[in-house]
């Protein structure tokens, strides 16, 4: 069951082809199976009642230049003309197929095949490179599946995840608040446990914090002199680390204190100052809004990785009789 698609590059060159193709559309009916031969593939005797995708054979008076899909019979994933349908552009989303699609057609952008060859050769495209396109699809599991159902099961996976990411939004901003937070009367308590201990130092450690030069005074008495037989040497050895003073501690501390309520406020503003909108989405915290897939213990339910939306397959985070 596809969901969206996009063209990709040439495997070997890069060659963008997006250029060249118009829409890309998925089909009831299978596509041509023809073998090499020299006859024309539409003109075979042996293949002409097979399908060529139901593609074309809807014509529009009002639009007879486009080639569009026959309704009910197939469906179109992509469409970069405007003049000939709704705009579908590469990863969209596309709801609501009620068949199993068992041919992908691409409409070309361009007058023929000729026009097509000249083109691609005049942009020096290498002509044995296949096109490449990138499906975005469900498979159904089961021996013989509901392609009803599993519609309805994608387009239920789709809004509530799509709901789940409108509730992310700024949703790390509340997490780090939290944490900051915390942080902060974690440092508050430290400061005052230190503050206390620098209050109960004896007077010779806080003569040493309070005078610079390692505690020395004009009243001190001068360091002894070198003995006389003492080598001299050029370069002193580097001094051994020292462990920060408390007083060191104190004002970092500080400093970190006040890194936190900077980061604070402005993680304040952001959240509060945020008003959604039509243009603006404001989601809400991991606590209002937690993943749909994933429990209250982090194991993650039985739709985790396919974010099934069926009962059982997500997670219920409400009191009822009956959680999924």
């Amino acid at each position: 069951m596809p969901h969206s698609v996009r063209i990709l590059r040439t495997e070997r060159k890069g060659f963008f082809d997006s250029g060249y193709i118009q829409a890309l559309h998925f089909s009831e009916k299978a596509c041509p199976d023809l073998p090499n031969s020299p006859l024309s593939e539409f003109n075979d005797p042996l293949y002409s009642n097979l399908s060529r995708a139901e593609v074309s054979f809807f014509l529009d008076p009002d639009r007879p230049e486009c080639a569009l899909p026959t309704p009910g019979k197939a469906v179109t994933f992509l469409n970069l003309n405007e003049q000939c349908a709704t705009a579908v552009v590469p990863g969209e989303h596309v709801l609501g197929l009620t068949f199993e699609p068992l041919c992908m057609v691409v409409t070309l952008a361009t007058d023929s095949r000729k026009d097509l060859f000249e083109k691609l050769l005049a942009a020096g495209r290498p002509l044995q490179d296949k096109v490449r396109v990138e499906v975005n699809y469900t498979v159904g599991l089961d021996v013989d599946p509901n392609v009803q159902s599993i519609s309805t099961n994608c387009q239920n996976s789709f809004v509530l995840n799509d709901n789940y990411q409108l509730d992310r939004v700024l949703q790390y901003e509340f997490d780090q608040l939290e944490a900051v937070r915390v942080n902060i009367t974690r440092v508050e308590q430290l400061i005052g446990w230190m503050g206390k201990l620098l209050d109960s130092r004896p007077a010779r450690d806080l003569i040493k914090d309070l005078i610079p030069y390692g505690g020395q005074t004009p009243l001190s008495p001068p360091a002894a002199p070198p003995p006389p037989n003492a080598p001299n040497y050029t370069r002193s050895p580097p001094p051994s680390p020292t462990t920060p003073s408390n007083s060191a501690k104190y004002e970092a501390m500080l400093t970190e204190l006040a890194g936190l309520e900077r980061l604070q406020k402005q993680l304040l503003s952001d959240i509060n100052g945020c008003v959604g909108s039509r243009t603006r989405t404001c989601g809400i915290s991991l606590i209002e809004g937690p993943n749909p897939w994933l429990s209250k213990d982090g194991t993650p339910c039985r739709g985790y990785s396919s974010l099934s939306a069926r009962i059982a397959d997500f997670c219920g985070y409400w009191d009822s009789s009956v959680s999924a």
